[in-house]
C-alpha cells in the first residue's frame, strides 16, 4: 500500500507539472535473475528500456545485466 501511494504520488505531481509522457516498468529482480539462469522459462518475458520492448532473454546478457541495474531503483 505503501508503495501504491507513492507511485500514485509521483504520478500526480508529474501531471500537474505538465508532463507529457511517463513511462513506469515494474519488475521483480528476483524473477530477471531466474531468467538468466533459466531462459527456457521465460521466453515470453518483455523487457522495456528507451522506448523500445525486446524479450529478455534474447538480449545478450551485458545487455540483460544493464536492464537488471536499471531496475534496481525503489519507490
Amino acid at each position: 500500500p505503501e508503495s501504491i501511494r507513492k507511485v500514485a504520488t509521483l504520478v500526480k505531481y508529474f501531471v500537474e507539472r505538465g508532463g507529457h509522457q511517463l513511462q513506469l516498468n515494474a519488475i521483480n529482480p528476483d524473477k530477471l535473475r531466474d531468467a538468466q539462469l533459466h531462459p527456457e522459462n521465460y521466453r515470453r518475458l518483455v523487457v522495456r528500456i528507451w522506448g523500445w520492448s525486446a524479450y529478455f532473454v534474447e538480449l545478450d546478457k551485458e545487455y540483460q545485466d544493464h536492464v537488471m541495474m536499471r531496475q534496481q531503483y525503489q519507490v
